[in-house]
Formats: structure tokens, C-alpha cells, sequence
């Protein structure tokens, strides 16, 4: 199992272009808008989304999950009980 870490992405320039590449080809789509990035936007997506912190979610019984996590820096967190807990919303597509 590979991941590509946006946080890393832009120490490797294969990997932000093809980033890059494939955000504008959503972007292009009708479900992404339907119009390509800006030109401004693709030359800096790589360096601003390092900026941005990162999250996954992680089911407490899948181990092999959580192992892969944990060995590409991912460490396990609580919400703040004040805040509430996490709840997961579905929309069923027809």
C-alpha cells in the first residue's frame, strides 16, 4: 500500500505534478465544476496544500489499517469531549 502524503508532496515533483494533474482533470469534470484550475492555482497547489494539516480516519479494529498509518507518521487522536463525537453521514446515490 502506497500513500502520498500532501503534506511531503512537494519535495517530490513527479508526484505534485501528477497531483496537480489529476485535481484539475476532477476540476474540469461536471462534478468538480466543470471549468480547469487557474493557471495561478496549479503552480502553487503543491506548496499550499503542504501548508494544510492532515487527518484520516481509521476504523479502532482494523489493524492492518492502522499499522499503515502509523508507519507514514499518522498518529491517533481524541476529539475533545466538550466538542461532541464524530459522527459519520451517507447520502444513498440513485
Amino acid at each position: 500500500m502506497m500513500m502520498c502524503q500532501a503534506k511531503n508532496i512537494h519535495k517530490n515533483k513527479i508526484q505534485a505534478q501528477d497531483l496537480t494533474y489529476l485535481l484539475n482533470q476532477y476540476a474540469q469534470d461536471p462534478m468538480g465544476g466543470g471549468k480547469a484550475l487557474p493557471k495561478e492555482v496549479l503552480e502553487n497547489l503543491a506548496d499550499e496544500l503542504a501548508k494544510l494539516p492532515h487527518a484520516g480516519s481509521v476504523l479502532s479494529n482494523n489493524e492492518v489499517a492502522k499499522v499503515s498509518y502509523a508507519k507514514y507518521g499518522f498518529k491517533g487522536y481524541k476529539l475533545d469531549p466538550k466538542a461532541g463525537h464524530a459522527i459519520f453521514w451517507q447520502k444513498e446515490l440513485v
